[in-house]
């Protein structure tokens, strides 16, 4: 379940800037579910992370991410993401950075 692999498969890590802390999340989310959605939106009220890491979003195809970057957006975050890759039985890999929004982000590879 993705909850559980956002739990089990954590790395965090902190930069200290002056007197602020740039706080990184990874996780291997097996998919870009619903529950990860609940814990994107806690971890934006929360303030905690200002990058996140996913690893395994399986996400493809330039509607359905547009449609993902705009409820991010909604939570306070932007994403920039590489697709999942289409095999017979469904889609696999992919991986998203999401930055909070007041944060500076920008792409060397166009943002689908």
């Amino acid at each position: 379940m993705a909850v559980q692999a956002v739990q089990v498969a954590w790395t965090r890590m902190g930069r200290h800037l002056g007197d602020q802390a740039t706080m990184l999340y990874f996780a291997n989310v097996t998919s870009f579910s619903f529950k990860v959605k609940q814990w994107l939106y806690a971890a934006a009220q929360q303030g905690f992370f200002q990058i996140v890491c996913l690893a395994e979003a399986h996400k493809r195809g330039a509607k359905e991410i547009a449609k993902l970057r705009k409820q991010l957006g909604a939570l306070g975050w932007q994403m920039a993401i590489e697709p999942a890759i289409v095999k017979n039985t469904g889609t696999t890999g992919g991986v998203a950075i999401l930055a909070r929004s007041h944060l500076a982000m920008s792409s060397k590879v166009p943002l689908l």
